[in-house]
């Protein structure tokens, strides 16, 4: 047996038999607990930890720095996402960005330290992670433990791991029966979890196990029918693909079984429920026509949704598109704002005959008295770049990028976007200096997107945020800038 003392950093590999360990295993845990031990914990760990480069680490400086780039500060980006993946001093938030990022960059060693370390939901989390980048170091152990955690958020992480090695088996056989059966009876009895968000985090894990005609294991089907609204939800979102060949109304053959079943959500209590099948139906002409008669609805966010999906078709969207324009045209901004919002998620399905019909429309609501109305009929009209709206689209963006808010945040990426220098410089004034550490670690990732190496310096002042969702993202966005070379 190899028992591992405990660290400050909390790291302890617990005691797991040396035949059940590879010799990576071993060499990346003890570096780690290593690592965190000169960390520190607490209020010092967490100056500490942000400060550990690769070196400290005791792990080798991999992925590898690109040519040509700043080396220091590529290794204290790498130091600060190793430590939010594997120390406390971070939040569980931080370390699902820090472990995908790490992952991204074929952090190997890491992940397969965090997978052996003490904290359950990383290392489930890190598990997970392993199955894209080495499946070999995915110890099922790891997140069968997980499954028995008193923590439903751990159990939730556990989920995405266990559901990901059960779609591995089913692509590439199992190698061990018996373990593949008591993985399959782990994600089971998650699904059944009497937590809420256990079965809503393995429902829609379970997306890895749908094939394309809708079939499905029954614990997904059976999940249409949850008690939570949130669950259904997620199972509809899974189960979209059984809309693929839904049957007209009125057609001979009436829709049976799961196809049925789902159709009923059409009328479920939970609006998030409601709202994801219509998406699913809106695939195909026969979908289409079940939801026409909705734009008739009393329930205002039912007939929105209806008429913003319907008007997406140019040829069959006469209808919807005067429900769409009574709206848009309303006196209460409340009324404007609905719609406005139900339109932007639909916006990406329409087709350009379609921009062109409800274009128009939209334009006198880039100068609505509310910003926020404003700024998503600007987001709509930028996102379908219709040449003869573009400038005037840019002009009710450049203000409400100026201000300091999730709304200048939105507007300031839109612009960028559009490769307009004043949305980069939006997104790095944000990030420098809005109040919200939410709107800051935003702002950095939007600005991973932008090309150039202005957004080099801004991001790597932000590696010293006091919030430490600003420092794991501006890490990230450094990372993925600097490996564009």
């Amino acid at each position: 047996m190899l028992n591992l003392p405990d660290f400050p950093g909390g790291v302890k590999s617990g005691a797991i038999p040396v035949a059940m360990r590879s010799r990576r295993q071993n060499r990346a845990a003890l570096a780690l607990a290593g690592a965190l031990a000169l960390a520190g914990a607490g209020a010092a760990g967490t100056a500490g930890a942000a400060g550990c480069t690769g070196a400290a680490w005791g792990l080798k400086l991999s992925p590898r720095a690109p040519a040509g780039v700043d080396r220091p500060t590529w290794a204290r980006a790498l130091g600060i996402l190793r430590a939010a993946a594997a120390g406390t001093a971070y939040g569980r938030d931080q370390a699902d960005t820090a472990l995908e990022v790490l992952r991204i960059f074929r952090d190997e060693e890491t992940l397969v330290a965090v997978a052996h370390g003490a904290d359950a939901y990383r290392a489930a989390g890190a598990v997970t992670e392993l199955l894209t980048l080495s499946p070999e170091e995915a110890d099922a152990a790891v997140a069968l433990r997980a499954a028995r955690d008193g923590d439903p958020e751990v159990r939730a992480q556990a989920s995405q791991a266990l559901v990901g090695l059960l779609d591995l088996a089913g692509r590439r056989g199992a190698p061990r029966a018996d373990e593949e059966a008591r993985v399959a009876a782990a994600v089971h009895a998650l699904a059944g979890d009497p937590t809420a968000s256990v079965r809503r985090a393995t429902v829609s894990a379970g997306r890895r196990l749908v094939k394309s005609d809708g079939e499905a294991p029954p614990w997904v089907l059976a999940a249409l029918h949850d008690a939570d609204g949130a669950v259904r939800a997620a199972a509809a979102s899974v189960l979209a693909s059984l809309m693929r060949d839904v049957p007209p109304p009125g057609a001979k053959a009436a829709p049976l079984g799961p196809q049925a079943e789902y159709l009923a959500l059409l009328g479920d209590a939970h609006e998030g429920v409601r709202a994801t099948v219509m998406r699913a139906l809106a695939a195909t002409a026969a979908g289409r026509a079940r939801l026409e008669p909705f734009l008739g609805s009393a329930d205002v966010a039912t007939r929105n949704r209806a008429a913003a999906l319907l008007a997406a078709v140019a040829h069959t969207g006469g209808p919807a598109r005067l429900v769409l324009e009574g709206e848009l045209g309303a006196a209460d901004p409340a009324a404007r704002r609905a719609v406005l919002h139900a339109l932007y998620a639909a916006a990406s399905g329409y087709e350009p005959p379609a921009q062109l019909a409800i274009g128009p429309a939209l334009l006198p609501l880039l100068s609505d008295p509310v910003p926020h109305n404003r700024l998503y009929a600007a987001r709509v009209l930028m996102g379908w770049e219709l040449s003869d709206y573009r400038e005037v689209t840019r002009l009710a963006l450049r203000p409400l990028a100026r201000e300091s808010d999730r709304d200048a945040l939105a507007a300031a990426a839109a612009l960028a976007g559009a490769d307009d220098p004043e949305g980069d410089a939006a997104l790095i004034r944000l990030l420098g200096s809005a109040p919200d550490p939410a709107v800051r670690a935003q702002a950095a990732s939007q600005l991973s997107r932008l090309p150039g190496d202005h957004v080099l310096p801004p991001l790597a002042r932000a590696l010293d945020d006091p919030a430490p969702e600003v420092r794991v993202e501006a890490a990230a966005a450094l990372l993925r800038a600097l490996s564009r070379g």
